[in-house]
């Protein structure tokens, strides 16, 4: 075997970290290229712009995911679909991810770093309220401070836009929330416009959306309250007390994770018609969804409108459209079903409490395109304007859903459902800031 191919062996081989030594220094020294190209700006603003490539930080986020992966995330399940490309090499390509817990950037990160995502480590954008001793020590790592939108003068812009238009020529990658916040409802809220018109300006060519579902949302406390008030809480974001309540919650739930991505071009896009981008990803990150067993019995759990439900006459019901075939594997998913939501069993009667359907309904969210047809049909319900809006749903897209094929057995099940009040709930989430 030759020295060349020796030496191919050894690097395909070699194991992912994020704190890998030779992809750590050549991240860092095309830092250092860029932040050269941009020193005619204003030093500090740059210095907010650039980030650091720190490998301490890098291994020590590595380990806090660990952390996470053994108390918390049971385990990754990527898509076998032949649209998955997160274990493909990209090059200067914009990646964008549906939003619902802070856990999502352990479990998007572990995967880049698995793969090799990218020739270098994924750039993204942090809200420069962030940028406070000591989380900007850890978001300063692979992250650029950026302010909102309406917060920017006229430099800021300009040295975002030359930043982005530098970073697309050395061919670096960068990943983004275009909805900006959390999804307190489960399916993509209102997307936001603003990095999305630097970054077509620059003239990215590919997206990769990228769908993370849950089988269990981590930060569910906190979405029901948020959901209720119809705000986000008004405590100091950066305290102590909240950043330690935040850990919490990410390390006390316990759930698996689905992942699922699309690769779409953006040559026919520009700043003129980037509302249509917008509606694609919205509707993109609400139409991947899986929609296995588990998520079935989920759904029919969740709109049986009892307080509690016999699991003999519950598995009875759903066999018919499941892929389990023998009475006794569906009591057994059924069972991992109230056991992963706190579900009690009685006299083989599930009690459905109250917290445990709150969860149950951002649950389904993350796959309703799936069982809204059924909804749709079984309670003959016609989607308003806002409602369709708020799906990212067309006339176009509307109509090849309400087309599909479905299951009569499972339609039953909607046919008591108070799908207008769901809705509703998701209309008042849509556009949470």
């Amino acid at each position: 075997m030759s020295t060349d191919n020796i030496s191919n062996t050894k690097s395909s081989i070699k194991s992912h970290q994020h704190y890998d030594l030779d992809i750590n220094c050549k991240f860092q020294s095309t830092m250092r290229k860029i932040r050269h190209r941009l020193s005619h700006h204003h030093t500090h603003k740059v210095s907010d712009i650039i980030p650091s490539g720190n490998m301490f930080v890098f291994f020590l986020i590595k380990t806090l995911y660990r952390v996470f992966e053994t108390f918390s995330l049971k385990d990754i399940n990527e898509s076998k679909k032949s649209t998955y490309v997160l274990d493909q090499r990209q090059s200067a390509t914009i990646f964008v991810s549906n939003h619902i817990s802070h856990s999502d950037p352990f479990v998007i990160s572990e995967l880049f770093s698995r793969h090799r995502t990218s020739l270098s480590y994924i750039l993204s954008f942090s809200s420069s309220h962030l940028n406070t001793f000591p989380l900007n020590i850890f978001y300063k790592a692979s992250s650029s401070f950026i302010k909102r939108n309406d917060k920017m003068d006229t430099q800021d812009k300009l040295l975002l836009q030359e930043y982005i238009c530098e970073c697309k020529k050395h061919d670096l990658s960068f990943f983004l929330y275009p909805e900006g916040t959390f999804s307190v409802s489960g399916n993509a809220i209102k997307m936001k416009l603003g990095l999305l018109k630097y970054l077509i300006k620059a003239d990215y060519e590919n997206m990769v959306i990228v769908k993370v579902q849950y089988t269990k949302i981590l930060d569910f406390d906190l979405h029901s309250t948020v959901r209720k008030e119809g705000s986000w809480p008004k405590n100091n974001p950066l305290s102590f007390g909240v950043i330690i309540e935040r850990l919490k919650q990410i390390f006390s739930y316990s759930s698996s994770v689905y992942v699922d991505t699309k690769k779409m071009s953006l040559l026919p896009f520009s700043e003129k018609n980037i509302d249509l981008l917008a509606m694609e990803v919205g509707f993109q990150l609400n139409n991947m969804y899986l929609f296995s067993d588990m998520e079935k019995i989920k759904t029919a759990l969740y709109i049986s409108q009892c307080n509690r439900v016999n699991i003999n006459e519950l598995s009875s019901s759903i066999i018919g459209y499941l892929d389990a075939n023998q009475i006794n594997e569906v009591k057994y998913k059924v069972l991992k079903v109230c056991n992963t939501f706190n579900f009690d069993i009685v006299n083989d009667e599930i009690i459905l409490n109250k917290n445990g359907c709150e969860e149950l309904f951002t649950s389904i969210n993350q796959y309703i395109y799936a069982w809204l047809p059924y909804a749709i049909k079984a309670c003959r319900y016609t989607l308003s304007p806002i409602e369709m809006e708020c799906l990212y749903l067309n006339k176009v897209t509307y109509k090849e859903m309400t087309n599909i094929e479905l299951n009569t057995e499972f339609i039953k099940f909607f046919e008591k459902f108070d799908i207008q009040s769901h809705l509703h709930t998701i209309v008042k989430s849509f556009d949470i800031r």
